[in-house]
C-alpha cells in the first residue's frame, strides 16, 4: 500500500509494471479516503487484508509516535520509508529511484516477517535491507 505522500500517478506506474508479480499494490487513499489518519487505515488495512500488508511510506515520523508505532506492531504491518530526501526530488527523479529500488522492495517484503520496519537508503544502487 502507497501511503498519501506517493504521486498517485507514480504508485499507478508501479502497479502496471508488476502486473504478473502475484501481488496487489493499492493506494490507501484509494482504499480508505484521503486524510485517514495513519493508525485508522493501519487498523482497517489489517481487517480487510490480514497479516500480509506491506506500506510504502515517506513518513519518517512513524517510527516515532508511539501510539502509530503501537497501531503499527498490532496490525501485523510490514513497512518500507523511503529517504528524507525523496519528498524533494523532482517527479522523474522519484519514479527512478522507486523502479530501481522496487525489486529489492518487493524481495524484502517477502523474505520478512511481520511487524518490521525498514529504512530505504538514498543510495542509488539497490542493496540488501537490514530491518530497523
Amino acid at each position: 500500500m502507497f501511503d498519501e505522500n506517493m504521486p498517485p500517478k507514480l504508485a499507478r506506474a508501479i502497479i502496471e509494471l508488476s502486473k504478473g508479480d502475484n501481488h496487489q499494490i493499492l493506494l490507501i487513499r484509494d482504499e480508505f479516503g484521503a486524510g485517514t489518519s495513519d493508525v485508522s487505515w493501519m487498523t482497517q488495512a489489517h481487517v480487510k487484508y490480514g497479516p500480509d500488508v506491506v506500506a510504502i511510506t515517506c513518513d519518517h515520523y512513524i517510527r516515532k509516535r508511539p501510539h502509530e508505532i503501537l497501531a503499527f506492531k498490532q496490525n501485523d504491518l510490514r513497512a518500507f520509508i523511503l529517504p528524507k530526501l525523496f519528498n524533494q526530488y523532482k517527479y522523474w527523479d522519484k519514479s527512478a529511484f522507486l523502479v530501481r529500488w522496487w525489486p529489492k522492495i518487493v524481495e524484502t517484503a517477502e523474505a520478512s516477517a511481520t511487524g518490521e520496519l525498514f529504512l530505504v537508503p538514498g543510495r542509488q544502487t539497490p542493496q540488501k535491507l537490514k530491518a530497523y
